[in-house]
């Protein structure tokens, strides 16, 4: 049932996608310079098949992807998929450290602001966490931008020729994930440990350190858990964004350009590409429920 829903999921993406786009504009008017007359501008229109309804390229569209064929730049002739994977290490290279470090950064600073309740501890990163979840990523890759590359001149601001112009992009991206990511560890692992089981493992004298993390982590990473996946599709729109601001030649400002230049076929492979790839990050944090909650395997099990 869950890979018929993610199924109906991706064609209701594409579909709308596929409409959304040719609703955008003509393309042609970006190939072809002004000056070019009519007939021309006819004449390419039906090389590239958008002389005919919507209703009829929907389904040479659906036909063709069912085929292996997801065609053509209108721009570089290529196929789709060569000019998209060309690109995706670039966003991957950004992506992974940056969830990495926002987990790494987020999950320990919302238990200490757990165990620590209404102290100071607590104070200082629920406020830095709230100023980081609220602040739009463009502001803050700006802001570290008009910081370390105008008035400090250390970072460079664009680009991706060495080591330091990862420091930024991946500084702007994991701050506000590890924002949500704490605020949601704190509130889920305080809930968990007021809960009787808690109570029951500090009255047989457990160490402290082992009732929080061992017993209340562990119970309250599910939520956690899920909130991660979802960011997945945060990084993914959060990336396009950072891409463009830094000028990062990966697959987000790709899609960005696409949108801008009308090139129907490469932006329907990217978030075909992209949407699966957050349908598939979905159905694993439902099967990585079973090994955080084994009450969830014996249900499986009966």
């Amino acid at each position: 049932m869950r890979l018929l829903r993610a199924g109906l999921t991706l064609w209701i993406v594409i579909s709308a996608v596929f409409i959304l786009a040719r609703v955008g504009g003509d393309p042609v008017q970006y190939l072809l310079p002004p000056d070019i007359a009519g007939p021309e501008r006819e004449d390419l229109r039906r090389i590239l098949g958008l002389d005919r309804s919507i209703f009829v390229q929907y389904l040479i569209y659906l036909e063709n992807i069912a085929g292996g064929d997801f065609g053509r730049s209108f721009f570089s002739s290529r196929p789709v998929s060569d000019v998209f994977f060309e690109r995706l290490p670039a966003t991957i290279s950004l992506m992974a450290p940056s969830l990495l470090m926002a987990v790494v950064i987020g999950v320990p600073a919302g238990v200490l602001a757990a165990v620590y309740h209404n102290t100071v501890i607590d104070r200082v990163l629920m406020a830095l966490s709230f100023i980081g979840q609220s602040m739009p990523s463009f502001v803050l890759g700006i802001a570290l931008i008009l910081l370390f590359s105008l008035m400090l001149k250390i970072l460079p601001s664009s680009g991706d020729g060495s080591w330091q112009h990862y420091i930024m992009p991946i500084a702007t991206l994991s701050t506000i994930l590890a924002a949500s990511i704490a605020r949601l560890t704190r509130g889920s692992l305080l809930d968990v440990l007021n809960r009787p089981f808690i109570t029951f493992a500090r009255g047989k004298g457990l160490p402290r350190f082992s009732v929080n993390i061992t017993h209340g982590l562990r119970n309250a990473l599910l939520p956690v858990v899920t909130l991660i996946g979802m960011q997945i599709g945060a990084l993914i729109g959060g990336t396009a964004v950072i891409e463009t601001v830094f000028a990062w030649p990966g697959v987000g400002r790709l899609m960005v350009d696409s949108v801008i230049r009308g090139d129907y076929a490469l932006l329907q492979f990217g978030i075909l590409i992209l949407a699966g790839t957050v349908i598939i990050c979905n159905l694993l944090v439902d099967a990585s429920y079973l090994l955080l909650d084994p009450r969830l395997r014996s249900r499986g099990a009966a």
